[in-house]
């Protein structure tokens, strides 16, 4: 232990591991207590023993360490508590010598089992889940995501989607389904939900929905890590060489992507020079590879690796290869609809064709997507360039008023504050 650092040392050291390290953390505990619901509990329970103690006590050398452990004594305190095993932990379908041995990684398995925190999102996939369900339980329990932004990045309501997890969870209890790390086929037959999952984990630290920053860098850390080592591990499999491309040609272009501040800089004013062409390189190489790999039908993964693979090599927005961006968007639409691939292949069309078949294409997608500040904020930019200030105006400001990001509502803000002076100068207005 170190000496006494008060409340506010401990608070901050608490604060970090919640946001950095709870997912590994429950990983660890949800494999001594076989359930969820108690791993959870008995996690925040310590987090809840630590906040009391650690002022006093100084904070351990190992903070994470010191929580798991915690937690662990207390999830078997309480089942050592019950008279009945089988009614409350019902997940712990082995016995405690066996369940013992389970929680440590096999030396024999694979790289990817080795990592407690794949372990769990691995064994989250059960077959007997729907996909949805599984996506639902790996992103918010295993990836650690608040339920407001798994709801966000599974495209339902939030009430929704607590529903769903409380079914899921009494799904889990009531049939008795094993966590048993997957192995052989079974594993393989697991990837690509996992991949999934990954993917919207990596969507969100580049993309978040709410917060303060324009990035969640130890959400996009976690992510990328975990798609590296799952590409490694399964290199013949596309879609995973596929998602890690895309992952670094993302991260590649993160220096010009937020500016002095914490400001969102959108890609037509980055400074393409900051861009870190090693990233670059690999991920293009990745994507050809997964390409090939594909034969005439490639994923989701690798085709959005593909996209990002013509704006790296583009050295501006008007040398980008628009008629091919465009052209696998129309592939990637029909692989993998979505409203958020409608509005980017929307954009594109304007990149290719001009302002006006541009604000037409975000028009026709903007029906089913009218809660979408991205909406707005595309109506802008083509409103913008065909010199109508006012009505570009006017989208900026519903663009910001449906932004939850703080660093994207600055960013608008800042956006209608320009289009008020190029209306006013547009009137003729000083």
């Amino acid at each position: 232990m170190t000496g006494g650092r008060g409340d506010a040392a401990a608070h901050a050291v608490l604060d970090r591991a919640h946001r950095q390290s709870w997912p590994g953390m429950l990983a660890s505990v949800i494999a001594t207590a076989r359930d969820f619901d108690l791993a959870e509990d008995a996690l925040q329970h310590a987090f809840v023993v630590a906040a009391s103690r650690w002022p006093e006590d100084g904070i351990p050398e190992r903070p994470e360490g010191w929580l798991v452990t915690a937690a662990r004594r207390r999830a078997i305190d309480v089942q050592r508590r019950e008279t009945t095993l089988a009614r409350k932990a019902p997940l712990l379908l082995v016995d405690r010598e066996q369940a013992a041995g389970e929680s440590a990684a096999d030396p024999d398995a694979p790289a990817i089992l080795q990592d407690e925190e794949l372990r769990l999102i691995f064994t989250c996939c059960h077959p007997a889940l729907a996909a949805e369900s599984r996506l639902a339980l790996i992103l918010r329990f295993a990836c650690g995501l608040e339920t407001p932004d798994v709801a966000r990045l599974l495209l339902v309501q939030e009430s929704a989607m607590a529903a769903r997890l409380t079914r899921t969870r009494k799904k889990l209890r009531e049939a008795g389904i094993s966590f048993r790390v997957p192995a052989g086929d079974d594993l393989d037959r697991r990837l690509p939900v996992v991949l999934h999952a990954l993917y919207l984990l990596f969507t969100e630290g580049l993309l978040p929905h709410r917060g303060d920053s324009a990035v969640r860098s130890d959400v996009l850390a976690r992510a990328g890590t975990l798609v590296s080592l799952i590409a490694r591990t399964f290199p013949q499999y596309p879609e995973a060489v596929g998602l890690h491309a895309l992952c670094l040609l993302s991260m590649a272009r993160l220096p010009s992507r937020v500016g002095q501040g914490g400001a969102v800089i959108p890609l037509e004013r980055q400074d393409r020079t900051r861009w870190d062409r090693t990233a670059i390189v690999e991920g293009c190489r990745l994507t050809r590879q997964a390409l090939v790999a594909s034969g005439p039908t490639p994923g989701r993964f690798t085709l959005e690796a593909a996209i990002a693979a013509l704006h790296a090599d583009a050295a501006s927005m008007e040398t980008t290869d628009w008629p091919m961006v465009v052209a696998i968007y129309n592939v990637l639409a029909k692989v993998a609809p979505s409203p958020t691939v409608a509005l980017a292949r929307a954009m594109a069309i304007g990149e290719r064709d001009g302002p006006a078949a541009g604000l037409a294409a975000v028009d026709a997608v903007a029906s089913g997507n009218g809660g979408d500040h991205r909406v707005f904020a595309a109506r802008a930019r083509f409103l913008e360039r065909l010199g109508q200030h006012g009505q570009a105006r006017d989208a900026a400001r519903r663009a910001h008023a449906l932004a939850s990001n703080e660093r994207e509502r600055q960013f608008l803000e800042d956006r209608v504050r320009e289009l008020e002076q190029a209306d006013l100068l547009g009137h003729g207005m000083p």
